[in-house]
């Protein structure tokens, strides 16, 4: 965070109200260029393409399922993975609903932490 926090502010100065933060600057551009839906659904399917060994053109049909939402619902996992409440992700990601819910299923975490309550549970006095 303060790695982009300093880029805007060596890109655009301190004193810029009006420019979103999420900016960058294309080698060779005069001016700084926003950082899109778009460019993060280029970004993310290139990668993908790389990582699962995907031909662009042949493979253009399943690197459609990698979008800039996409890396929405890979924060939310993490953060809920690092023990932040539903109430912090649906403030920190901005989802309006309890959709996000839905991402949050068959994760080791959850498991992990319905084994470890079950075992606490087994080490009660007299509760079976």
């Amino acid at each position: 965070m303060l790695r982009i926090a300093r880029r805007f502010i060596h890109l655009r100065g301190e004193s810029d109200l009006w420019t979103p933060l999420s900016i960058f600057r294309v080698t060779g551009a005069s001016t700084p260029s926003p950082i899109t839906a778009t460019l993060i659904e280029g970004t993310m399917r290139s990668l993908a393409a790389v990582v699962y060994n995907l031909d662009p053109v042949k493979d253009s049909k399943a690197l459609q399922l990698w979008s800039s939402h996409s890396l929405r619902v890979g924060a939310c996992v993490i953060l809920f993975s690092m023990g932040y409440t539903e109430e912090q992700i649906k403030w920190l990601l901005r989802w309006r609903s309890n959709a996000f819910f839905e991402y949050l299923r068959n994760l080791a975490i959850t498991t992990d932490r319905h084994n470890l309550t079950m075992d606490a549970v087994g080490d009660m006095p007299n509760f079976l």
